[in-house]
């Protein structure tokens, strides 16, 4: 097995204790087992199916991922730095720094987190991606979202100018003409109308509360209170 001539053998323990400790394998009784994240890995349906497996792996091990949080994508401390937080934080046994730093720079770079930066200084999260086809149609998706969005949007807008269709006077969605009837849209309403996002955008919490605060000037700007409706309370 992985060309050793005995399970007792040194080198085949301590592969088979690291193997477990990235989830890859499991022992029942005497037998060893691939776990479903080595699937992934050894047997992918899609490559990304691989490539989550690998950073799931990196992550499993709390060492790791400690010092992926640190520092992500910050730039790393130079060796003897990170050997010096290997020992003193996180209290790895001095003589296993050396090893353990190594296997965290070969697991990392297996795992993609040094892909984005191009070189081992900094770990990024790599940006794992369903397939090239599903990456095609998610743009095209978006792209045709984007269209009906902008067509309803283009709608709306011509049927508040023409008056919400119909019952308005002759002179209706005329900004220019004198006297224009009442089922016009006020210029500052359309120009907010005009100005929305796209139906379906994701907004802020300031820009949301930015566009409703707009809103209700205008209203109020548009429809000012009639004074008679308003009751005063008896004193």
């Amino acid at each position: 097995m992985l060309g050793y001539s005995a399970v007792k053998n040194g080198g085949f323990l301590t592969r088979l204790s690291a193997a477990k400790m990235f989830g890859l394998v499991e022992t029942l009784g005497e037998s060893v087992a691939l776990t479903e994240r080595s699937k992934r890995i050894l047997s992918p349906v899609r490559p990304s199916d691989a490539a989550q497996a690998k950073l799931d792996a990196y992550m499993s091990v709390e060492l790791f991922r400690r010092v992926f949080d640190d520092f992500d994508g910050h730039t790393l401390p130079a060796e003897v730095g990170l050997s010096n937080k290997f020992e003193n934080e996180y209290k790895i046994v001095p003589k296993q720094v050396v090893n353990a730093l190594k296997v965290l720079y070969e697991s990392a770079n297996t795992a993609g987190l040094f892909d984005l930066h191009g070189n081992r200084s900094r770990m990024i999260r790599p940006i794992i991606l369903s397939t090239a086809s599903s990456i095609t149609d998610e743009a095209s998706e978006a792209a045709t979202n984007r269209d009906q969005a902008q067509e309803s949007q283009e709608s709306a807008t011509n049927e508040l100018r023409r008056g919400g269709g119909g019952g308005g006077s002759d002179n209706a969605g005329d900004a220019d003409a004198p006297g224009f009837g009442r089922a016009t849209v006020h210029p500052a309403l359309m120009g907010l109308i005009q100005n929305l996002p796209a139906i379906g955008s994701r907004l802020g919490p300031k820009r949301r509360a930015a566009l409703i605060d707009a809103f209700k000037s205008t209203i109020n700007f548009i429809y000012p209170e009639d004074e008679e409706d308003v009751t005063i309370p008896a004193t």
